[in-house]
């Protein structure tokens, strides 16, 4: 069961002390997300993390309780705020009230005047949740069906023979109202947006300005519906350009990838083994030649190196995706630094024929309750205290299926019984289980079942 996240905000620790242990949150269905001492620090959790419920005083030093519901009121979120206070005064009250507030409860607190709210809270939510699904738009995008998504988009209220669209990515969405669009989360830190309405110039300026957007991408002009999800493919490669150039925020719709030569290049050096071949060329991507790299094109250089056993035994960490790529490197420079590495690294020897009973499953104990953290081939070995080629060698030799395989049918079959309980959305399923980029996960999960989630969900 999915809880709902409520933050609680008062500078007077003992407040939130009390609220934390007074109310049983759990059988509300909910659980406390979040801390925050001011409203300034809570507004940061608001824009970091997905809050259901907030519970805040009105007082504070820095933002009070009423400017913080005006901009939780302005985000358009469903966010359900309570105001608790030491002044019972009606003007306050009456204020927060026009912003969207629940409900104005007096210190020292009535719990069960509170608990009244959180119900009504709840409801509130739940009302919500049974608005159209975004798992049909992710569906939509994924299958590049034009009349899918044009009912998708239908269900929320926009009946647009074409639509302005935008990829970001970065710790917070781009405040689109409800009214003007559609924000659909694509994966960790990545967004969608689709408006029948072109995207101001300057929100859209003032939005790359803050420290939490690293990338954003818009359409120029409106794109007819089936030509969206490729639209969306081109925006989301170009919003990750900040990977090349951090100086850079706002990127064109689409980048031109001519890295193809030098790929082809690189993949022929490296299969014949030539080191000095293969150094070579990425030293040159340092350079000019880095500069028609997009992220796919540097997904598939990783996937080059990476892959080719003549350079080296030590083995480089898993990357399911373009958007883990990023997680992992943060910047194309880093990345070349650790591909350039793995050229001169010394081949660690390992002896042994295999792993003792106790030791294999102590590993396959270790894996099975970790696969859904994001877990890779290099963590792994750590743990085991192994080199991660042999560990990989052992690991295929005991099971007959590769490390990422053997992860990825782990995943799969969890998923499988999330959807069977019908408690949570793809989209929460995916993140849930440790796939960065929800695409790669509807990819994956039709690659393995032959169905997508949502006709699996079905019953199909």
């Amino acid at each position: 069961m999915n809880m709902y996240k409520v933050l609680l905000i008062d500078d007077e620790p003992s407040v939130t002390d009390a609220l934390r242990r007074s109310i049983s949150w759990e059988s509300y269905g909910m659980e406390v997300a979040a801390v925050a001492k001011s409203g300034r620090e809570g507004l940061g959790f608001i824009e970091r993390t997905p809050i259901d419920i907030v519970i805040t005083d009105i007082r504070m030093a820095d933002i009070d309780g009423l400017s913080l519901c005006q901009q939780i009121s302005e985000m358009e979120r469903n966010i359900q705020t309570i105001i608790i206070s030491g002044f019972a005064e009606f003007s306050y009250a009456q204020k927060a009230i026009s912003y969207g507030a629940l409900g104005y409860c007096l210190k020292p607190l009535e719990y069960d005047e509170l608990k009244r709210y959180l119900l009504h809270a709840v409801r509130n939510l739940k009302q919500a949740d049974n608005l159209p699904d975004y798992d049909d738009l992710l569906d939509a995008l994924q299958n590049s069906d034009g009349a899918e998504l044009a009912a998708a988009l239908s269900s929320f209220g926009f009946d647009s023979n074409a639509y302005y669209a935008a990829v970001s990515v970065g710790k917070a969405a781009y405040p689109l109202p409800k009214k003007q669009g559609v924000v659909l989360r694509l994966g960790y830190n990545q967004f969608a947006y689709f408006s029948p309405l072109p995207f101001s110039r300057e929100k859209i300026a003032s939005f790359a300005q803050k420290s939490q957007t690293y990338g954003i991408s818009c359409t120029e002009s409106a794109k007819p519906v089936p030509s969206l999800p490729k639209a969306i493919r081109d925006l989301n490669n170009s919003a990750f350009q900040f990977f090349f150039d951090h100086s850079r925020k706002i990127f064109p719709e689409k980048v031109e990838d001519s890295s193809a030569p030098l790929l082809k290049e690189i993949a022929k050096a490296a299969a014949l083994g030539n080191t000095e071949r293969t150094l070579s060329l990425l030293n040159s991507l340092e350079g000019t030649d880095g500069k028609g790299f997009t992220l796919r094109s540097a997904w598939r250089l990783y996937g080059i190196v990476s892959s080719v056993d003549a350079f080296s035994a030590e083995a480089l960490e898993d990357i399911n995706s373009p958007a883990q790529l990023v997680l992992r490197f943060k910047s194309f420079s880093s990345l070349l630094s650790a591909l350039q590495e793995r050229l001169f690294a010394d081949p660690p020897v390992q002896k042994g024929d295999g792993l003792s009973n106790s030791r294999f499953i102590q590993m396959m104990s270790y894996i099975n309750s970790h696969y859904d953290q994001g877990l890779s081939l290099s963590q792994l070995s750590k743990e085991m205290n192994l080199n991660a080629n042999y560990l990989s060698q052992v690991f295929k030799k005991e099971t007959g299926k590769t490390f990422l395989k053997y992860i990825t049918e782990l995943r799969i079959e969890k998923a499988k019984e999330l959807l069977d309980s019908g408690n949570s959305s793809v989209s929460q399923i995916a993140s849930q289980l440790g796939f960065n980029d929800y695409f790669y996960f509807l990819k994956t999960f039709k690659r393995v079942t032959g169905l997508t989630p949502k006709q699996y969900k079905q019953g199909l």
